[in-house]
């Protein structure tokens, strides 16, 4: 008898784990603790990162929850309304006058950082720093987002290294870091952060020196549909990525030439700038002056490549393709 309900209760705790163990794989969750002066507002946004040339463009379209957080910096999202399948995300934060949608890159306000989660993700981080809030942190648990957020930090220590070198010595970091970025990307095991390495890597402007790589890369990983490799595929004329590129490019050049001669008939209005943040209002205000790249870091102590990344969020909120364009903005 006693042998009896030592099995009964077993197979009760058994079954009462199994259950618990079911119900925390559909509770996908990101939480963790900031350190946040008076400065940030007390409301934290999460955005969802279509591909991987979306990173740096912001709009309330994207962001797909917002949490408060805590005096204490605490926050926590419920990812279960996520897909099954990993997706990119942003978590960012703004400054009290600010708006929702609102990007900082570079500097000591940078508001915010990258991460890879579906469903069942069960994230925790710990911000160690106050400037930038989101660029030092941990992750407690998570071997994706260490090697993920490892790629991040590598590419920021060589651009902070290259901004105040040489233009001799910036060859030899960049070249060093895409050695190292392309060895990331061939050897990891995760499709979303091999192929974040290879966009990190600058392919585009590596593609024509390395294209057998790219082409045997992008092999390996055919059997990934997702739209981040899809994206990857078309940027680089792959082909086996096909589907009606003639239609496809020639509606391209229509929507372009109507684009143009809207934007050429009808003046940008004001309303289009609330969409910039404070920082990009002041780059833009240095762009109309015909301020080039470096001016621009000069000025505002940032590093070139985060220059770069203002002016391509710049020409994507204001919808136009060059300086040209900006200038001839009328106030």
């Amino acid at each position: 008898m006693v042998i009896k309900n030592l099995l009964f209760t077993a197979l009760i705790i058994f079954s009462g784990s199994t259950l618990f163990a079911e119900q925390s794989q559909n509770e996908g969750t990101l939480f963790g603790n900031l350190k946040l002066d008076q400065s940030w507002d007390s409301k934290i946004y999460l955005s969802y990162i279509p591909t991987f040339n979306d990173m740096y463009m912001i709009s309330t379209d994207m962001i797909i929850s917002e949490t408060s957080i805590s005096p204490e910096g605490d926050f926590e999202f419920d990812l279960s309304f996520l897909p099954d399948e990993n997706h990119i995300l942003r978590l960012h934060i703004t400054k009290k006058e600010d708006a929702p949608a609102s990007l900082v890159i570079g500097g000591n306000d940078e508001n915010h950082l990258f991460l890879i989660a579906n469903r069942y993700s069960v994230i925790e981080l710990q911000a160690f720093a106050y400037q930038p809030p989101l660029r030092h942190v941990n992750f407690s648990h998570s071997n994706q987002q260490i090697e993920f957020h490892k790629i991040t930090s590598i590419y920021n220590h060589a651009d902070s290294i290259a901004s105040g070198s040489s233009a001799a010595k910036r060859r030899f970091i960049e070249n060093k870091l895409y050695e190292e970025l392309i060895a990331i990307a061939d050897t990891s095991s995760n499709p979303l952060i091999s192929l974040y390495a290879i966009y990190k890597g600058n392919f585009e402007s590596n593609y024509s020196g390395n294209m057998d790589f790219y082409r045997n890369y992008s092999k390996k990983w055919n059997h990934e549909k997702s739209a981040y490799f899809q994206a990857f595929r078309k940027q680089i004329n792959d082909p086996s990525v096909n589907h009606n590129i003639i239609l496809i490019a020639f509606i391209s050049i229509f929507i372009f030439a109507l684009g143009f001669f809207i934007g050429k008939n009808y003046p940008i209005k004001k309303n289009k700038f609330k969409n910039l943040s404070i920082q990009e209002r002041k780059i833009f205000d240095l762009l109309k002056k015909g301020a080039t790249n470096q001016e621009i870091s000069d000025e505002y102590n940032i590093e070139v490549s985060t220059v770069k990344s203002h002016v391509s969020s710049i020409f994507s909120k204001l919808k136009i393709k060059s300086r040209k364009e900006i200038m001839n903005i009328k106030d």
